[in-house]
């Protein structure tokens, strides 16, 4: 008996194929057949899944698994026009030049980071002849990273900074990390950031339950989200999109991560205010004080004390004590907005602690 007639056989006794025929029926065109009906995608159609997910959500394909969604919206704020002015009232951004400042969000498939975490959605924001303008970059193919930050890159150009919330910690470490496994140059996201969640600690966290986006967005610029996607639930949607080609629960992820990059272009002035001095009730006038003191602005913190004064406690009212002595020497006489007793226990010759 030949092979072939006993490599039938075999089949037949594995009721893998009907007595009479000699091609299997159980052959990979089968199985793949038998898979999608499973609802597992086929692979090797990258180009016409790109084009697919591109059409449905709105964005083009640019490059081999990379789509680009971009939108033009109102600002957020009235006082996101002035960006220099924005800066100023920022202790850690005051001296820094403002011709443009990039908002940046990611979203990713863990939120732990490390080297098997992947950035599968970059968004980015900045403010452009008035209005807000949105990139967003998302992989439909794990082929497509190298591309997207390549593509990131350069859409950012000459920004002077970016403005993250919690990217000093998270986006930025692993936009790097991902860069230099793509075999690219990390050094190339190096630029000045302000990270949002530090400011919205110093002024509230002393009076909020967390400082979470979504608690700071409701707080200081009166936006509910609702139908929104947790970004936990991310990761899932574009394993969705891998596995079943299922795209629409990325258009959630996409408009989670618009709606991120629209709050923080609303709370950049925001902040600002209150740290020049639009002090609200639920704010801390003696961290705030303190920020400006590290950052070599003693006359901004002594008015901020003096603004908040019914809010300080014993020691910051010593400390504005002694930025007030410190602004007699010019001569301007020190207010009387500290108790006696205070001043009586104040050594004259006790210096400033920075």
């Amino acid at each position: 008996m030949s092979l072939s007639a006993r490599l039938d056989r075999l089949r037949r006794e594995a009721g893998a194929v009907p007595a009479g025929q000699g091609r299997p029926a159980g052959d990979v065109a089968d199985r793949l057949a038998r898979l999608r009906r499973n609802g597992v995608r086929r692979a090797g159609d990258g180009g016409a899944d790109d084009r697919r997910l591109a059409e449905r959500l709105g964005g083009e394909r640019i490059a081999p698994g990379l789509v680009r969604l971009e939108a033009r919206l109102p600002l957020p704020h009235p006082g996101l026009a002035d960006l220099p002015r924005c800066l100023s009232g920022l202790p850690e951004a005051h001296r820094l030049e403002a011709p443009d400042w990039v908002m940046l969000d990611t979203e990713t498939t863990g939120l732990a980071g490390g080297t098997g975490t992947v950035v599968f959605l970059l968004g980015l924001a900045r403010v452009e002849a008035g209005r807000l303008r949105l990139c967003q970059y998302l992989l439909s193919r794990l082929a497509g990273e190298g591309a997207l930050l390549e593509q990131g890159l350069a859409w950012l150009g000459e920004a002077a900074g970016l403005v993250s919330y919690n990217g000093k910690t998270f986006d930025l470490p692993l936009l790097r990390t991902r860069a230099r496994l793509a075999g690219q140059s990390p050094e190339a996201w190096e630029r000045p950031h302000l990270d949002l969640l530090h400011g919205v600690r110093r002024c509230h966290g002393d009076h909020w339950p967390d400082c979470r986006l979504a608690t700071a967005e409701r707080r200081l610029l009166g936006v509910q989200r609702r139908h929104d996607l947790p970004g936990s639930e991310a990761p899932a949607a574009w394993l969705a999109w891998l596995r079943r080609g299922d795209p629409m629960p990325l258009r959630r992820v996409l408009e989670h991560n618009r709606q991120d990059l629209v709050s923080l272009a609303g709370l950049l002035p925001v902040l600002a205010g209150v740290q020049r001095g639009e002090l609200r009730s639920d704010a801390a006038p003696g961290r705030i004080a303190r920020a400006w003191l590290r950052h070599g602005d003693s006359e901004r913190a002594r008015r901020l004390l003096e603004a908040g004064v019914e809010r300080l406690d014993a020691k910051e009212r010593r400390l504005l004590l002694r930025l007030q002595r410190r602004a007699s020497n010019a001569d301007r006489p020190p207010q009387a907005l500290v108790s006696p007793r205070v001043r009586e226990r104040e050594s004259p010759n006790l210096a400033l602690p920075f």
